[in-house]
């Protein structure tokens, strides 16, 4: 399952549509359509909006889909948003943005790690050095 199937597993879940998605994320409404990739701007768009959809099983597949929602750090309307803002008026920024990076972090490493197995793979069965049996699935 691609990281896409399962932001879509999610928004069944949800029950939240594709129109909606699109509406409330600003990706375009082919984004879960086109391709596999997710890039890491994407994926902190999805981190902010969707509190409780646990990014590294967006990315990875591993552990649960659901994680227990994050409180904003900031209020979301009419005011800036930017939690480097908050430090420089004296505003505390709580911390929470920091474990919502760390969690995106730790999955995208999973990720390129995960792609490197593969690209080491795929070089060794393009030089012949493994057997049909090996080769990845």
């Amino acid at each position: 399952m691609t990281a896409k199937e399962r932001i879509l597993q999610y928004l069944d879940y949800k029950e939240i549509s594709q129109y909606d998605f699109s509406k409330k994320t600003g990706l375009s409404n082919g984004f879960l359509k086109a391709g596999n990739n997710i890039t890491s701007d994407n994926l902190k768009i999805l981190s902010t909006i969707f509190l409780d959809l646990s990014i590294e099983w967006v990315v990875t597949g591993e552990g649960d889909m659901l994680r227990e929602p994050v409180e904003r750090p900031y209020p979301s309307q009419g005011e800036d948003e930017n939690p480097d803002s908050q430090v420089r008026e004296g505003r505390p920024s709580y911390g929470k943005r920091s474990t919502e990076k760390d969690e995106i972090i730790k999955a995208l490493q999973k990720l390129v790690t995960t792609q490197e197995d593969l690209i080491h793979s795929l070089k060794a069965q393009l030089k012949g050095t493994l057997s049909e049996d090996e080769a990845p699935r």
